[in-house]
């Protein structure tokens, strides 16, 4: 798939134009949000807030760990912000298309401002910055603010710092670039804090959770030679434990530490014959063009979809994807 990219300068300097001449913001992100969707939106509203902005910021239900970020509160339910007065722009941060944000409450004639890092941006605003060179959307939204001359408080770097972490791994990913430690430094110097941020992000599961991974722990295979891991959580565990979708976050990370394995995924089947899956990859297996044929998405190193079919169906299918990349 080929890389669309905009000119990152021509891009910032419209979203700053635009910030700069109106005053009522909406800011979606993606559906089912992850860490660089939640700390890029906080990011933008709080620094919109901070311009005297008349902004709301929607999200779906955020992952319990991102639930501590600075002035999370501000954002609204779906629920909450029907009725609501129209906006003048809408932006929509972390999202490859319009289609996987709440995208039933943009109001006609706004101006969509399209602000994103995955490969497969298919350039749906008025105004795309869009950029797969970089890390994390959290980096996009950090030099929009720069550039407006916005000033970013500790809050705001808090929550860049937890966007730009989340999506690189921890600076374990390929990813990871100069530029990340660059932004980082920078953030660090604005109060961002690193040991608070990896703590409560990563090191403040419950004892639950821990049992539930135990459980998933025990339902990993091996396919392909090694090349290929799985773990499984099927519905009659799923159902005996009242296990959440939220509950699972971060499981399929556990899978990155098996050494000579190329991708890895965790199938969850939430409801019988709908199975959500995580991929990822060490690199040789883009899990991005898997996950694209089940209307999913994501990075070539890291994606994910639902599938509709029974559990087991699933993994043979995504065996074989692998299988074909591999040959």
């Amino acid at each position: 798939m080929s890389r669309k990219k905009t000119d990152p300068k021509a891009a910032v300097d419209a979203v700053c134009r635009l910030i700069r001449e109106k005053d009522r913001f909406l800011v979606l992100t993606h559906e089912k949000p992850d860490g660089d969707a939640v700390g890029s939106q906080l990011a933008l509203l709080i620094a919109l807030w901070d311009l005297g902005k008349d902004a709301d910021g929607i999200t779906d239900t955020v992952p319990e760990q991102y639930r501590f970020l600075p002035q999370f509160g501000i954002l609204k339910s779906l629920d909450e912000y029907r009725g609501t007065d129209s906006r003048e722009v809408c932006m929509i941060l972390d999202s490859s298309n319009s289609s996987r944000t709440a995208s039933g409450l943009i109001p006609e004639g706004v101006v969509i401002v399209n602000i994103d890092h995955h490969t497969d941006n298919n350039l749906f605003g008025d105004i795309n910055l869009v950029n797969p060179d970089a890390a994390a959307a959290g980096i996009l939204v950090y030099y929009v603010l720069k550039s407006l001359g916005s000033e970013i408080s500790p809050d705001i770097a808090d929550n860049l710092y937890a966007a730009i972490i989340t999506d690189t791994g921890r600076f374990g990913f390929s990813n990871t670039d100069a530029e990340v430690f660059r932004v980082m430094a920078d953030l660090v110097e604005r109060g961002a804090s690193p040991v608070k941020i990896t703590n409560l992000i990563y090191k403040n599961y419950s004892y639950r959770r821990a049992l539930i991974f135990g459980k998933a722990l025990n339902n990993i295979e091996s396919h392909l030679g090694g090349k290929v891991i799985s773990m499984e959580l099927p519905y009659d565990l799923v159902k005996s434990l009242g296990i959440g979708p939220h509950e699972t976050d971060g499981l399929v990370e556990y899978l990155q530490g098996i050494k000579d394995h190329e991708a890895s995924f965790l199938l969850k089947e939430f409801s019988q014959g709908e199975v959500r899956v995580s991929l990822r990859s060490r690199g040789r297996i883009n899990v991005m063009k898997i996950a694209e044929k089940y209307n999913g998405g994501g990075h070539s190193a890291a994606s994910g979809c639902t599938m509709m079919m029974p559990l087991q169906d699933a993994k043979k299918v995504l065996i074989e994807e692998c299988r074909r990349q591999l040959r």
